[in-house]
């Protein structure tokens, strides 16, 4: 991949003042407590007293040092000069004079900060190429990714272009890595069967390879040779590479593991009535692999599958309720005798005090009904 993927802009906007910083950066920056007005005002003569405390607000806001001082825009100088009670006017001067890097020296010494040395290269290499090899961002995201990094660790951010061979580097070598790994999964007669992919035929334009990474066309189903996609896995199947090995030491990927699972799609048919139906789960396909023996196994591969395990997982817990199959509304009105759900409104039969029959209550209890009838 090419080294410089920033553009010029976002080169020049690199650990530079774009913008005058708000009220809250202000604050969250370059407020001087009373330790650091302190400090500052330790250093010889009011240029030096202002540049302390800028440079000490312009590592806080940007990461690093400015080679130039006084490359911070005015409203940063007026607002740290109140604090100290001077005139910002004699800030002028201060880019010039050596004492600059006397003073970054003690704010990396007072606050922890520490240079871009060799550790913080490999220690930032190494987690860089550890994301590059377990995702896929874009360059410019990890390069603000480690950026964040360096300035949550108080390290003294290094240029532009270190960062970015940096970023370009890792992702190369995780590049390589993953096609070396995938070039030792195939065998000979796998390898010899996927070079014969991408040679295009006599007499055709496209080779297997492109006819194969196109999508299909129609995904319905015509003239009884399938959809589309259902023929385009075939033709995959039928180009004699198989499945590869594994590769020792790598983990199966989340897509091998999703292939290799049985989905519920509409290409599967349906294996029964839906749970809660008379004659479904219970009565059906789930209480003959209970009686063989094969519970959750799918017919004809023994391979297990997860809905015939679900479906057995109900029947076992109807079972276990014994005969009256509480979980089955449908079901328990059958054992009942009740040949249909439905029930006066009233909690007594209409004719009952007509008769002179006296009713039985449904939950207990008495009512006028019950007491014309017994008259």
């Amino acid at each position: 991949m090419p080294t410089n993927f920033l553009s010029e802009d976002q080169r020049r906007r690199f650990v530079r003042f774009t913008d005058d910083p708000d009220e809250g950066q202000l604050a969250g920056s370059f407020l001087l407590d009373q330790t650091a007005r302190r400090r500052a005002m330790a250093a010889r003569g009011a240029r030096n007293r202002i540049g302390w405390a800028v440079q000490l607000g312009t590592v806080r806001y940007l990461g690093t040092f400015l080679d130039n001082p006084e490359q911070v825009p005015a409203v940063v100088v007026d607002y740290v000069a109140e604090q100290l009670g001077l005139n910002p006017a004699e800030f002028a001067g201060y880019g010039t004079r050596e004492t600059r890097w006397d003073h970054q020296e003690q704010i990396r010494a007072g606050y922890g900060y520490t240079k871009f040395e060799f550790d913080q290269w490999f220690s930032l290499a190494r987690w860089m190429y550890q994301r590059a090899w377990i995702g896929s961002e874009r360059p410019t995201l990890l390069f603000d990714l480690a950026t964040k990094r360096l300035v949550d660790k108080k390290v003294v951010l290094p240029g532009v272009t270190v960062l970015e061979r940096l970023v370009s580097g890792s992702r190369e070598r995780a590049e390589k890595r993953l096609w070396a790994t995938l070039a030792a999964a195939p065998t000979e007669e796998q390898a010899t069967a996927l070079q014969g992919l991408v040679v295009v035929p006599a007499g055709k334009r496209l080779s297997e390879l492109d006819r194969l990474r196109r999508s299909p066309r129609d995904i319905t189903a015509r003239g009884g040779q399938g959809s589309g996609a259902v023929r385009g896995a075939e033709d995959v199947r039928r180009g004699g590479v198989g499945s590869v090995r594994d590769t020792p030491g790598q983990a199966p990927s989340a897509g091998a593991v999703r292939a290799g699972r049985p989905r519920a799609s509409g290409l599967r048919p349906r294996r029964g009535p839906a749970p809660g139906h008379l004659g479904g789960v219970r009565g059906g396909d789930a209480a003959g692999r209970r009686g063989r023996g094969d519970r959750g196994v799918r017919p004809g591969d023994g391979r297990p599958d997860p809905f015939l395990q679900h479906q057995d997982d109900q029947a076992a817990a109807a079972d276990a309720e014994g005969p009256g199959r509480r979980g089955d509304p449908a079901a328990r009105d059958v054992d009942r005798g009740v040949p249909d759900r439905r029930r006066p409104r009233g909690r007594y039969p209409r004719d009952a005090g007509r008769h002179g029959r006296r009713a039985v209550p449904r939950r207990g209890g008495d009512c006028q009904a019950s007491r014309a009838g017994a008259r």
